[in-house]
């Protein structure tokens, strides 16, 4: 299905970041989107990107760059292709990169593997990494946290440290210990309470039912500035190698295929790379709603349910009956389906909502 171009290894300097952490829950995502909102304030052209499977901390990202972030998961694609994935993520006037991490920063698909890991992934975009570390509750013994982590793999990349939910006095305490350990200490989080974003059965809620998510975003930005040392995580990104790859050639459709993908407020998970990916082999993607419109694109050969919370909307998709028999009627003439997650739900004779 997939053959190595012919043309040379591609090079480029790129500077980038990990931001990983020991556990979830650390402030990854709150911490990543304040960095993105501080940088893109001085004017820094910025590209993001998500570790792992996860839809919803993406939508956060591009809520706060205006532009699309992409997913690098080193589970389901080898080294080369997610070196290009990551690169083809740039554009010429991408001046820093950031990568948020996923669950701690060595956990894995499995319990006892690394694959699919943060860890993983920054070895393989050969990416220095800055710690996050909650350290509510803790002083002197955040330090130690940090070390466990510099100590347990030879190869770890972590280069830098943050502290969240941590007093200036205890960070200003602390930090000759971290410099002592040969690592930047990049500043600190104080405990924001009034910042901390809600979440549900799947992570966080979606950026869309977050009405002031752009004051947030902004008033978290002035936090960040605050405490956390930005040229000394710009210059850490900046000290990242150059990045090789080989480019991919992918197989083309015969003929072209009409794709049609859920797209709405109940269906809004979606893999930016994978339409890229339908449109490069030769699909033709369209979007409908299954919420707000009374039936499926004209010409729709490929149905694409993708998931999300159908739950939340359940009675207004239920009395969208146009829509529905719309689905059902395409789907008993043959066409080829793919629902994932919400859209499978969808699908369904019934669901429990909240």
């Amino acid at each position: 299905m997939r053959e190595y171009s012919e043309k040379a290894i591609r090079q480029k300097q790129i500077p980038r970041l990990v931001l990983a952490a020991p556990h979830s829950g650390s402030g990854k995502t709150m911490i990543t989107m304040g960095l993105l909102a501080a940088f893109q304030k001085r004017g820094i052209k910025l590209a993001s990107y998500k570790c792992g499977p996860d839809y919803i901390d993406p939508m956060f990202h591009s809520r706060v760059l205006g532009l699309p972030t992409r997913n690098l998961d080193t589970y389901f694609t080898d080294a080369d292709t997610t070196r290009m994935l990551f690169a083809q993520g740039q554009t010429e006037e991408t001046q820093l990169s950031l990568i948020e991490g996923v669950m701690g920063y060595y956990d894995g698909a499995g319990l006892a593997t690394q694959t699919g890991s943060t860890y993983e992934l920054a070895n393989v975009l050969e990416t220095p990494v800055v710690l996050i570390i909650d350290a509510a509750g803790m002083s002197l013994s955040a330090v130690a946290v940090l070390k466990g982590f510099l100590e347990y793999r030879e190869s770890d990349r972590i280069a830098g440290v943050l502290f969240n939910r941590m007093s200036k006095q205890v960070y200003e305490a602390i930090r000759p210990e971290v410099e002592a350990l040969g690592i930047r200490a990049c500043g600190y989080v104080p405990r924001l309470s009034d910042m901390e974003l809600p979440s549900r059965h799947l992570g966080l809620v979606a950026p869309g039912e977050l009405s002031n998510l752009r004051t947030y975003t902004e008033k978290l930005a002035e936090r960040i500035e605050e405490t956390v040392d930005l040229d000394a995580l710009l210059a850490l990104a900046q000290n990242a190698q150059e990045l090789t790859w080989k480019p991919v050639t992918l197989p083309k459709l015969s003929r072209a295929l009409n794709v049609s993908v859920a797209k709405d407020e109940a269906f809004c998970f979606l893999y930016e790379d994978n339409l890229k990916y339908l449109r490069e082999i030769g699909a033709k993607v369209q979007f409908f709603s299954p919420l707000h419109e009374s039936k499926l694109p004209d010409g729709t050969e490929v149905l694409l349910l993708t998931g999300g919370y159908p739950e939340l909307y359940a009675e207004k998709l239920s009395a969208n009956t146009d829509m529905r028999q719309s689905i059902r009627a395409a789907l008993e003439n043959g066409i080829y389906v793919l629902a994932e997650c919400g859209g499978f739900l969808y699908l369904t004779e019934q669901l429990e909502d909240m």
